[in-house]
Parts: structure tokens; C-alpha cells; sequence
């Protein structure tokens, strides 16, 4: 029988995100998830779940973890302390996500470093090509707080490498970007992690 380990607290509105990284290759298409009750449903070829109350957001399935973001209070923190935030794949394009949600935060006051190779300035901001130049642009006295990323899953195992080697402490992962072995490496080497949510919603909402 497939063993859940139930460790946490499940995030408003997170269910579905949780019921989509619960569909593995060994699933073979079987519904196993949560509903908006909290409640573990679902049914597969050598295992019966049915109606199992549990609290959680972190489990453990044949091997499987399901990543644990910080708690609101810890994420509000983060947010109310940050003074800078490296922006990976930081778009040019005024009509992409992640140039929108730089914007934004340069509105809420935060000082935003563009982290590609494709453009020297973005929002009147130099560039840098990666993080391990990051040290070109900032200012005497400054550090990056947070690493935000815009960059499809393949990418995040390296960026990580990257933050780990580099001594970052907070990596946000924005909504769809999701690698659940490497946020939960990047935790284990002492970052501050977030994953599958987006940075400039969660700013807007301390207003």
C-alpha cells in the first residue's frame, strides 16, 4: 500500500497544483489528489485511497516529496526585509510575465538586477548574463535578497547549483515553474525557498 506522510499544512487554493505534481509516470492516469476539503482521494492499481482526512502539503509517496513553501508569515518577512531581487530571464518585451511583474516590483520599491544574456538594460537597469556576474552591478554595501526566476523547470537544477555556490539566500520560483528535487535541494543547502507562486502577487496582497 502507498504510505502518506503528512507533515504540514496545505496553502489556500493549492490543491490543484498539489493533485497535478501527484501524477507521475507510475500513476498511469489515475486521479490522486486533494479537494478543496483537504481531503486525499483517489484510487490506483495496487492502492485504495479513499476519503482519508489529512493536514498536509509535504508527503511522502513510494520515494516521491512534494515540496513545502514557507509559511505566509515566513513569506511576508522575506518580502518586507528584501531590498533587491535578481530577476533570471528577465524579459525586454514590455508584454511578457516577467518584464510585468519586474515593473511592479520596482514600484514597491525594490531595486530589480535583469539577469540575462540577451539585453544590457532592462527598466533602466544594467544586465548582467548570469548570477555569478551580479557582483558587476551592485552598488557599494548592497546584496541580493532574492533570486526570482522566469525560466522553464528544465533550467532550475542549474540555477540552484548556481545560488548554492554563489551563497544566495532566498530563491522564488515563479507560478509553472516547478522542479520539486531541486527547491528541495536548494532548501537543504540553506535557502530560503519558494516555488510555484508568483513574487509580485504575494507583494501586492500586504498592501
Amino acid at each position: 500500500m502507498t504510505r502518506f506522510t503528512a507533515v504540514g499544512k496545505i496553502e489556500p487554493g493549492r490543491q490543484g497544483g498539489l493533485q497535478q505534481r501527484l501524477s507521475g509516470p507510475d500513476t498511469h492516469g489515475t486521479a490522486v489528489g486533494l479537494d478543496a476539503d483537504t481531503v486525499l482521494f483517489g484510487w490506483h492499481a495496487n492502492v485504495t485511497c479513499v476519503s482519508a482526512k489529512i493536514d498536509l502539503i509535504q508527503w511522502t509517496r513510494q520515494g516521491l516529496t512534494v515540496f513545502t513553501n514557507p509559511s505566509s508569515e515566513q513569506i511576508t518577512g522575506l518580502l518586507r526585509s528584501a531590498r533587491v531581487i535578481a530577476v533570471v530571464g528577465l524579459s525586454a518585451d514590455s508584454s511578457r510575465p516577467s518584464h510585468h511583474v519586474a515593473r511592479e516590483l520596482q514600484h514597491f520599491g525594490y531595486r530589480i538586477i535583469p539577469v540575462t544574456p540577451t539585453a544590457q538594460q532592462i527598466l533602466g537597469e544594467r544586465a548582467v548574463p548570469d548570477l555569478a556576474h551580479l557582483s558587476d552591478v551592485l552598488r557599494p554595501g548592497e546584496h541580493v535578497d532574492i533570486v526570482d526566476v522566469f525560466r522553464r523547470p528544465e533550467h532550475v537544477a542549474a540555477i540552484v547549483d548556481e545560488c548554492i555556490r554563489l551563497k544566495l539566500p532566498a530563491l522564488w520560483l515563479q507560478d509553472g515553474v516547478i522542479d520539486e528535487a531541486a527547491a528541495g535541494r536548494a532548501r537543504a543547502a540553506g535557502l530560503f525557498t519558494v516555488m510555484d507562486r508568483c513574487i509580485f502577487r504575494d507583494r501586492a496582497s500586504l498592501r
